[in-house]
């Protein structure tokens, strides 16, 4: 699935809050906490993160790719299934900035978690797009 937003916050604005992971339950109703796995450290390309979401549990994330100011993927993996999440920001024309989310589940147990819970992650998604812009118009 993908989804994307508009917002006239500047990319830089808006990749400084996004990528703080961290910060993500201060913005967003749909993460109760993100725990840095190895605190201290910068993100970057194997850093792993514990996260906590309503009605999802617990999981556990490692960065993928890491493009600093532009996007980043991380990835989470269970039995039978591998989720892909990629985050990118990039300018618009004549000012304020283009977001896309997307998710994607693979592996053979994709099909039963798309049935279980593809509705409640596609509203997370539009939550978290719909979250970040409110935060960071009102800067």
């Amino acid at each position: 699935m993908e989804r994307t937003a508009t917002t006239t916050a500047d990319p830089a604005t808006v990749w400084a809050t996004w990528a703080d992971l961290t910060s993500w339950p201060a913005w967003t109703e749909t993460v109760t906490s993100v725990t840095e796995l190895a605190p201290g450290s910068e993100p970057a390309v194997g850093s792993r993160y514990r996260v906590r979401q309503p009605r999802l549990g617990r999981a556990q994330w490692t960065i993928t790719e890491w493009e600093p100011g532009r996007r980043f993927t991380w990835e989470s993996t269970a039995p039978g299934v591998r989720s892909v999440a990629s985050h990118a920001v990039t300018e618009r024309p004549g000012g304020g900035s283009e977001l896309v989310a997307t998710l994607e589940w693979q592996g053979p147990l994709a099909p039963v978690l798309r049935l279980a819970v593809g509705r409640l992650a596609e509203r997370y998604v539009e939550t978290e797009l719909a979250s970040l812009v409110a935060h960071c118009e009102r800067g």
